[in-house]
């Protein structure tokens, strides 16, 4: 077989192999398709954010680690990951016992896959009770639908400290 057949065997069969692609692409129903609705994530990211800020404000470990999945994990900046709700609920008893009692949350970004996993990047800082910043970084979370409510799956903090 000629080099210039070859040539146009390949050229052919890829071409077939594309629009085949496209065709059974193109065939898959609307429905399957995921459709992601930022403003409405935002919204509810927000109604999300202030029960956990309120739940810091009140020094309530327990509350804070239900706001994680059972299987959540923690990737802390500079220190061991925390895995699992109890955990987390201790970590957070830890940073209240520090003195952090309130944060500020900044929300720069958010992408989703449909209405059960979405990604939020954002700025944290946690405040002492006097109004100083005892730490300040960016975060991002990984938010997974468990029971209706979006619960934190994953988070990855990294501190802007040197």
């Amino acid at each position: 077989m000629s080099p210039l057949l070859k040539t146009s065997l390949l050229c052919l069969l890829t071409v077939s192999f594309c629009i085949g692609t496209v065709a059974i692409c193109a065939a898959q129903p609307k429905s399957s398709q995921l459709s992601f609705d930022s403003t409405k994530a935002i919204k509810e990211i927000e109604q999300r954010n202030e029960i956990f800020l309120n739940a810091l404000k009140t020094g309530d470990s327990i509350a804070l680690g239900n706001f994680y999945t059972t299987d959540a994990k923690i990737f802390n900046s500079g220190s061991p990951t925390t895995v699992g709700r109890e955990a987390i609920a201790k970590f957070y008893g830890r940073i209240i016992r520090g003195g952090v009692n309130s944060c500020t949350i900044v929300t720069t970004g958010v992408w989703g896959s449909g209405d059960n996993l979405v990604v939020e990047e954002g700025n944290i800082d946690f405040l002492l009770s006097n109004g100083n910043t005892a730490v300040k970084g960016r975060y991002l979370l990984v938010w997974k639908r468990d029971d209706g409510i979006l619960k934190v799956f994953r988070d990855s903090f990294s501190s802007d400290k040197q």
